[in-house]
């Protein structure tokens, strides 16, 4: 479905047509993840069970992705029942979706949304799929964003006669967006102490105004930052068989949490857009991807989808270049220049990681100045990490 610019601008490109796929970027996911290993390949599925759509699962804990200690190995799970939530499957299955195997479902005490497998599903195998006619195309994806947020809040004004109104239901509200740092205040802006973040999110916020602007569209800048943050936060480049790439929204998919080192993964083939176990998924178990192709970094995280990841590995190559590594030769023959940007960098913080740690344990920080907390102490600890390992 062409809406002139529906999909999220930050997620992978799509090769149509039988290759796989890595994604960029896409659901808001704020709570912690499990950590753990992956089941080593070739092993056999979990024993077989299925949980019904119509009632409650709690998952084993997982196998093919990591755990993060012994709560999360016990969390509740609840299905998603609403009558939103039915409408949306009864759309999905109209418009030829096989979703089955699936069913959306609230993690944790936190109720996050996510996507979870009613049955044990083998490694190599399609988890669900989504015929590509139901992806909403947003915009070109060499334009601005703002064009595909804009396309996005026309769309969702025009549900109803675009027959949209179960997906439009189930989009992230404005208290989700508003956990992005386009909604954030002076002070949350001031608190990141972060000055690459604080002026893309401004230079951000003016591209949006400037479209609004000139499009002459009723809306407020509000609800175009919330349309923002759908496509940032959920879409990705679909690219046709004459290499002409797209912004899209692909529904269901779109909903899948992200999760470091998830084995799981998105192919295109023969017109459909499909999930792919990339180890044994068991029934109740959360399904993942791993945003930014496994390059996902704090910067985007915090700007992009409202948290931060602890110990994030990617937040090295903020500072020393994606792609390299602190034991490489270029980096050895600078390392010189590098710490003393180091040493600057962590001078200028108002904090030191102590005093962050002291005022993330308390419960003086909520909301998004907690996130701006968490953000600039991660920095620190990716700086400090640059400046131990180099100057041993």
């Amino acid at each position: 479905m062409n809406l002139n610019g529906f999909v999220s601008s930050q997620l992978t490109l799509l090769e149509l047509d039988g290759v796989v796929c890595r994604r960029r970027q896409a659901v808001v996911c704020s709570a912690a993840r499990k950590k753990g290993k992956n089941k080593a390949a070739g092993s056999s599925a979990a024993k077989s069970t299925k949980f019904s759509v119509k009632g409650f699962g709690r998952p084993r804990p997982s196998k093919s992705a990591p755990q993060a200690d012994e709560a999360s190995q016990t969390q509740q799970v609840e299905i998603l029942r609403t009558r939103e939530s039915d409408d949306f499957y009864r759309w999905m299955r109209a418009g030829g979706a096989s979703i089955d195997r699936v069913a959306l479902a609230n993690f944790g005490t936190g109720g996050m949304r996510g996507l979870m497998a009613l049955e044990s599903i083998s490694k190599g195998e399609c988890v669900l799929s989504v015929p590509r006619s139901m992806s909403l195309v947003l915009s070109e994806t060499g334009s601005s964003p703002s064009f595909a947020a804009l396309s996005l809040l026309r769309g969702v004004d025009a549900a109803e006669e675009n027959n949209l109104v179960p997906l439009v239901a189930m989009l992230p509200g404005m208290d989700d967006a508003s956990t992005v740092t386009d909604f954030f205040s002076e002070g949350e802006l001031k608190a990141l102490e972060w000055e690459p973040v604080v002026a893309e999110t401004r230079q951000r916020i003016r591209s949006l105004e400037s479209t609004l602007a000139n499009s002459g569209y009723q809306a407020d800048l509000d609800r175009l930052k919330w349309a923002s943050f759908n496509v940032v936060s959920r879409a990705f480049t679909l690219r046709t068989k004459l290499g002409d790439t797209s912004r899209c929204l692909v529904p269901f998919i779109d909903m899948i949490n992200h999760l470091p080192g998830s084995p799981h993964s998105l192919a295109v083939r023969e017109g459909r857009c499909e999930v792919v176990a990339g180890a044994d998924i068991a029934a109740g178990e959360e399904i993942c991807f791993t945003y930014g192709g496994g390059s996902l970094n704090n910067e985007r995280c915090v700007q992009d989808y409202g948290f931060v990841q602890r110990n994030c590995a990617n937040d090295l190559g903020i500072f020393i270049g994606q792609g390299r590594t602190l034991d490489s030769a270029d980096v050895q023959e600078t390392k010189a220049k590098i710490l003393q940007q180091v040493d600057e960098r962590l001078g200028a913080f108002s904090t030191s990681q102590a005093e962050d740690d002291a005022l993330l344990e308390s419960t003086a920080l909520t909301g998004n100045m907690r996130t701006a907390t968490l953000f600039r102490r991660e920095m620190k600890r990716a700086l400090s990490e640059i400046q131990a390992t180099l100057e041993r």
